[in-house]
Parts: structure tokens; sequence; C-alpha cells
């Protein structure tokens, strides 16, 4: 059993990074194949993480990753345009233009 939160934007991202290796194990895959995260620059930068991991929505522009401007959990826009997810571990600097990044395709 897996719950998630009621948030739209809290629960698509819970469920991709939860849900989804789940549904992978219980259907004799290798749940860790679920979560390919892979290397790209970013487009503009990102702040600091804060004391938690996090997880931006972005997309891609051209062969980079465009964080969206706005991350609130409630901004339903950004949730559909968002193609990506940026993750970002607990205490990390902010990054620059150009930076490499941790990302996941929705």
């Amino acid at each position: 059993m897996l719950g998630l939160p009621g948030n739209p934007t809290s629960a698509l991202v819970t469920a991709r990074l939860f849900l989804a290796p789940l549904l992978s194990g219980l259907t004799g895959r290798d749940p860790a194949a679920s979560l390919h995260w892979r290397k790209a620059p970013l487009a503009s930068p990102l702040p600091p993480s804060g004391d938690r991991e996090t997880f931006a929505r972005a997309y891609w522009a051209g062969d980079l990753v465009q964080p969206l401007s706005d991350q609130d959990s409630g901004a339903q826009r950004a949730l559909a345009m968002a193609e990506l997810l940026v993750r970002r571990t607990a205490n990390a600097p902010a990054a620059a233009t150009g930076d490499s990044v941790e990302v996941l395709t929705f």
C-alpha cells in the first residue's frame, strides 16, 4: 500500500518517485530501472536547497534543463508544463547556469 498526498503536484511527484518503482517491482521488473537519473546542464540558476532534499519541476530547453519559475506546490500550470524533476540534495549550494544537475523524466 502506498498513500499519496492530496495536493496534485505532491501526488504526482510522490507517485513518480515511489509508485513507479513499486509497480515495476510488483510486475517482476527491476524497481531501480524506473528511476533512471541522468545529468544535464541548467539553462538558468537554482537557489540553494535548504536542509532537505527537494525536487524542482523543469522542462527541456533544447539540451538544457529549464527549471520552472513557479515551484509552488499549488501551481497547476507549472505542473502541466513539467517534463522533468531536478533532484537537489539537502544543503546543496546554489547551482549556476551551465552546472550539471540530476534529472528524472516524468
